[in-house]
């Protein structure tokens, strides 16, 4: 089992305290086993300037751990980001009480998050995922495509769901290019198959990085599920606690994928958008809507 977690620590300490560094693009992926399972460490290590990566780690986030190092507009924005995320998490400070962030948290999810003070074991364990990922369709969102010399195409990504077996053909969207895995690493060791929640390395046959470069996912062959699409669509969205009106372009955070959309029409709770670029969409995922220019940068959560 494999859990990932989104921190939201603008002191970008506690990911290299908890885990091993891994990987570093937008996020920094730091890596921990306990007993059988394994901790994944999102870090969104170009926040609070960015937010981007911000959005990423709690789209893909299982949990999500919040250090409270200062009470600003920062700590709000995190706040109000992981409460419309919907995720449960924990709550650590060891400056402030949870009675000195109580109105900061009071109208939101977090206020029946667990709250600690000091650093401790029961942190990690209360962070363990304690149910796996059902589905089985294949999906892995993909942070890193590139060349290596000898081996072909490598390709990194987290596994969503589902498993992956090498000789798989899989396929790359919104591409929409078939290829077979070569090879896969899991922690930098050879294996056989991946798993929901692996971090995992794949080296796939017969493809160049100019084609696959702009992909953002990968699922099996035959998935029908994931849809591309350059039409209008029409979202639900949530602006819990937000009163300000969405500006007419915003950005859709999904799994790593970003699209850039212009609100066509808005109703009540639901968004008519228009994509600049190819947008792959699956029914029922959830991401948040941000723009980078606002206060706050996250404007709600969405829904296809």
């Amino acid at each position: 089992m494999n859990t990932l977690i989104a921190m939201l620590d603008k002191t970008h300490t506690f990911s290299k305290k908890f885990g091993k560094r891994g990987s570093e693009t937008d996020i920094l992926m730091a890596h921990k086993k306990i007993e059988d399972s394994w901790l994944t460490f999102l870090d969104p290590v170009k926040y609070p300037e960015k937010i981007k990566g911000l959005c990423r780690s709690l789209n893909l986030a299982d949990m999500i751990f919040l250090n409270v190092d200062e009470l600003d507009k920062t700590l709000g924005e995190m706040i109000l980001a992981a409460h419309l995320s919907e995720k449960p998490g924990v709550l650590f400070s060891s400056i402030y009480s949870k009675e000195d962030i109580s109105s900061f948290i009071a109208k939101t999810n977090l206020k029946d998050w667990k709250f600690y003070d000091s650093e401790t074991d029961e942190i990690l364990n209360d962070l363990i995922k304690k149910t796996n990922n059902e589905s089985k369709e294949l999906e892995i969102a993909i942070d890193q495509v590139f060349p290596v010399k000898g081996i072909g195409v490598v390709l990194l990504g987290t596994v969503l769901s589902g498993e992956i077996n090498v000789r798989d053909t899989v396929k790359l969207l919104p591409s929409g290019v078939l290829t077979e895995v070569r090879s896969i690493q899991v922690h930098d060791v050879d294996v056989k198959t991946a798993n929901s929640g692996d971090r995992v390395g794949l080296s796939l046959k017969n493809v160049v990085v100019d084609k696959i470069k702009d992909d953002s996912l990968l699922v099996s062959k035959n998935n029908m599920e994931w849809q591309t699409t350059e039409n209008e669509i029409t979202i639900k969205f949530n602006q819990s606690l937000i009163k300000n009106p969405l500006p007419p372009v915003v950005h859709l955070s999904y799994l790593l994928a970003d699209s850039v959309v212009r609100i066509v029409e808005q109703k009540e709770n639901q968004l008519t958008v228009k994509s600049e670029n190819l947008m792959i969409v699956k029914k029922g995922v959830k991401g948040l809507v941000y723009q980078p220019d606002t206060v706050p940068r996250v404007n709600a959560s969405f829904e296809f």
